[in-house]
């Protein structure tokens, strides 16, 4: 018969031995897959969620909208092009006016100041200008003109001509000691009669008297006119140098007969 501390042991050891028997029954069924298994097997490849679709279905509207803009922005491009090359073509066409008015503005202008050269041209015909005539402090220019004028043209015509000198002035600030090497000043000379003027324009082409004083006479021209003859002068003066006949006629440039223009 067994003692109590030997039955406590085999108990024991039975209980063990169950433990252990029912462990690897356990890990067995489990291996197998059987209907108690209490962890699912993890899928290869899971399903797509529910928000995964949402998020799909978001993004194809987006799409979508980005489409629709995409047109809206190249029907509004469209348009703001149209529209600016409609201004383009406006405000070329506006150019092109300016221009139009502008070249007919200039061709007035120079039809107005050709006009105003003309008639400050006629109304200078009635004058002549006269080059070296020494200044003193009290100088009587009109009397010693008269009498400058009498020596170019014969003795019945003097008195005419002396007569018929209205203004006799000088050009310029005064330079009274123009004896001291400085060049006098021209005086301009207004005759009241276009005959009286010419005879001592004529008189005074190759006038010794001239000559002798150092002095000659010249037309009084106007500023366009002069201009016209220091661009023909070159001209003239090598003709002359050459021995060819050249002189001006008003601003009409003319060798051996012909007129030569700029």
């Amino acid at each position: 018969m067994s003692t109590p501390e030997e039955m406590d042991i085999e108990l024991q050891r039975i209980t063990e031995k169950r433990l252990i028997s029912e462990t690897h029954s356990y890990s067995s069924h489990r291996t197998k897959g059987g209907d108690d298994d209490l962890t699912p097997n993890t899928p290869s490849k899971p399903p797509p969620s529910k928000k995964l679709a949402k998020r799909d279905a978001a993004d194809d509207l987006t799409l979508s909208q980005v489409q629709q803009s995409i047109i809206q922005i190249i029907r509004e491009s469209s348009e703001e092009i149209k529209q600016m090359v409609k201004e383009i073509f406006d405000i070329r066409k506006e150019n092109e006016d300016l221009k139009n008015k502008n070249e007919a503005s200039q061709k007035r202008i120079s039809e107005l100041e050709d006009r105003m050269n003309d008639q400050d041209r006629y109304c200078r015909r009635w004058n002549l200008r006269l080059e070296g005539l020494t200044e003193c402090a009290k100088d009587n220019v009109k009397t010693r003109v008269m009498e400058i004028c009498k020596a170019m043209v014969v003795e019945k015509d003097r008195n005419f001509v002396a007569c018929n000198v209205d203004i006799a002035h000088r050009v310029g600030r005064s330079n009274a000691d123009s004896g001291k090497g400085k060049k006098p000043r021209p005086v301009i000379i207004r005759f009241t009669s276009r005959t009286a003027r010419d005879l001592t324009w004529k008189g005074a082409k190759g006038n010794d008297f001239l000559k002798k004083n150092n002095m000659y006479f010249k037309e009084d021209l106007t500023v366009k006119d002069r201009a016209t003859r220091s661009l023909l002068w070159p001209t003239i003066d090598k003709a002359q140098k050459e021995g060819k006949k050249a002189f001006f006629v008003g601003i009409r440039a003319i060798v051996d007969g012909k007129e030569i223009k700029i």
